[in-house]
């Protein structure tokens, strides 16, 4: 329901990634920490690679202009309480299974604040197939008519519809192929009131038919590595050098898959992914 943060002319996104103030007890002097990334190799000190247990981050921003202001944390492992001003804003609590890897811990994913106009698009939920035919909808907040407009890659407008659900259908659509095929995406624009949402997608089926994996028809032979969301320094933070750095040496060692063990990795990732020649999956 909540769609990754996007700039256009009706939206706004502060990145609030950085150095923040650090500490395990609200007696103890702050220190920098840098986030997105795991505390627990950001010093020499042992206490911060053997800690279990609650830890204090602290920023300061200022507010931008605008109808409606979400700070979204992609990721903090593993509980967390948000006080804004003082004042409890959110929480919440995940339960992970146990792992064979050091456990790390903090804000590990990217920290923005955006806007949206105050009639809003909540959320863009696109189902496409080998067909070229793609299934849609828009759930929207506040009042307005939705729009939406197929751009193919160079941006050009290949198909509409109108309405929050539907179907629409783009003749000789080119598929997304892995390698050694194109990994070629089409952009839903969807317009709603003042607002805007750009969601990339691809023409493709995927199905198991007896022993054979097959994508859009065709057998597929995996070849590809494991990766985990673990990196010097920052840890199971996300960190995007690391990761095209990753992809790039996946398609040098020609690979043509991903195995994401064995958790959802961040948005970033996956739309790295899908621009390369890598099919992805969680195991």
């Amino acid at each position: 329901m909540y769609m990754y943060p996007q700039s256009n002319s009706a939206r706004s996104v502060r990145d609030l990634s950085g150095v923040w103030d650090f500490r395990f007890t609200a007696d103890e002097p702050w220190h920098p920490m840098a986030v997105p990334a795991s505390y627990n190799d950001q010093s020499p000190d042992p206490e911060l690679r053997r800690h279990y247990g609650m830890a204090y981050y602290r920023t300061t921003f200022t507010v931008p202009e605008g109808a409606r202001r979400v700070l979204r944390f992609d990721a903090v492992t593993h509980n967390a309480v948000v006080r804004l001003n003082g004042q409890e804003i959110a929480s919440h609590r995940i339960n992970l299974p146990n792992f064979d890897f050091f456990n790390y811990a903090g804000i590990t994913r990217p920290v923005h604040l955006y806007t949206t106009p105050a009639a809003y698009i909540r959320d863009v939920t696109v189902v496409a197939d080998m067909t070229g035919t793609l299934r849609y909808t828009v759930d929207t907040v506040g009042e307005g008519s939705v729009k939406v407009e197929i751009l193919d890659a160079e941006d050009r407008i290949v198909a509409c519809a109108d309405g929050a659900a539907g179907t629409v259908q783009v003749e000789n659509a080119r598929l997304w192929q892995p390698r050694p095929g194109t990994p070629y995406l089409y952009t839903a624009l969807v317009r709603f009131g003042k607002d805007e949402y750009r969601q990339k997608f691809g023409f493709r089926s995927v199905e198991v038919s007896g022993h054979k994996f097959l994508i859009n028809g065709a057998p597929f032979y995996f070849k590809g590595p494991c990766k985990h969301e673990d990196s010097a320094f920052r840890g199971r933070g996300y960190d995007a050098c690391v990761t095209v750095t990753d992809l790039k040496l996946y398609e040098w060692l020609n690979a043509n898959c991903l195995r994401m063990s064995h958790y959802p990795y961040a948005e970033e990732v996956y739309d790295l992914s899908s621009n390369s020649l890598l099919a992805k999956g969680v195991v």
